[in-house]
């Protein structure tokens, strides 16, 4: 009996290294492709000349670093990117200075996390060759931007890009937070179901918050079936209750009829 629970000890301790191993390889291909795309994306970048949308967020970026914080004396516009791009920016001229190029730095590892995020979030929880598959196909179709009009749009100042870096993290936290049963959300859940992480968009992004209600709707019935059994919600921190979604049509369609 002895030397079977030996072997059993064996064969658990192989694996779990196994499972080390896989897990430090996969970390290091991330990382080097990671490091792969954001070099290449620097290179597209700095095709396209920065304008001075991008000198003042850089400028905006380096007050903070010299500790003005809430940026006395600016006059900011309407999308101040002061909760995604400017952070980044100001990291990065924490390492590299206030320099022209900091656009086009700030730029690449914006876009290189883009795709990273949105692989990751395709991949979902599948594991092997479909959770690769899942996430080869997300990055390649975002992994070469048009040059031109493509370039200055997601690899040049600042254009909402950050704000969908933002928004595909939050969404791959619900994604990976433990399931709730049916018909209930997770513990710290607000209670008409919005993850309180949108909240921070929104302080920099005005069309977010105008957005936000009737997309709360239409995601109501989203849902994962998992090994035949029934479907759990996946985005269950992104919606209404039901209660609240037929609220909200019955008020649309009497407002209609009217």
């Amino acid at each position: 009996m002895s030397l079977v629970e030996d072997r059993a000890d064996v064969t658990g301790q192989r694996a779990s290294r196994a499972r080390v191993v896989r897990r430090a390889l996969a970390a290091i291909a991330v990382g080097g492709a990671a490091v792969g795309l954001f070099a290449c994306y620097l290179r597209v970048s700095a095709t396209f000349a920065t304008g001075s949308d991008g000198a003042s967020n850089a400028l905006e970026a380096w007050d903070l670093v010299h500790g003005n914080w809430l940026l006395r004396g600016w006059t900011l516009t309407d999308v101040s990117f002061y909760t995604t791009e400017l952070p980044e920016y100001a990291l990065v001229e924490l390492v590299h200075g206030l320099r022209p190029d900091v656009v086009h730095i700030a730029a690449a590892i914006t876009y290189t996390l883009l795709v990273l995020t949105a692989a990751a979030l395709a991949r979902g929880r599948a594991s092997g060759a479909e959770g690769r598959a899942r996430g080869l196909i997300a990055a390649g179709l975002m992994l070469a931007p048009q040059l031109g009009n493509g370039v200055h749009v997601l690899l040049s100042q600042p254009d909402h890009v950050g704000t969908q870096v933002l928004l595909l993290a939050i969404f791959l936290l619900v994604d990976r937070a433990p399931r709730a049963g049916p018909g209930r959300l997770a513990r710290g859940a607000p209670p008409d179901g919005r993850p309180r992480h949108l909240h921070r968009g929104q302080h920099h992004h005005p069309g977010q918050r105008r957005r936000r209600p009737d997309a709360d709707g239409h995601v109501a019935a989203a849902g994962r079936r998992r090994h035949g059994g029934p479907a759990v919600p996946v985005v269950g921190l992104l919606v209404r209750p039901p209660h609240r979604v037929r609220q909200l049509r019955g008020h649309r369609d009497r407002r209609r009829a009217i």
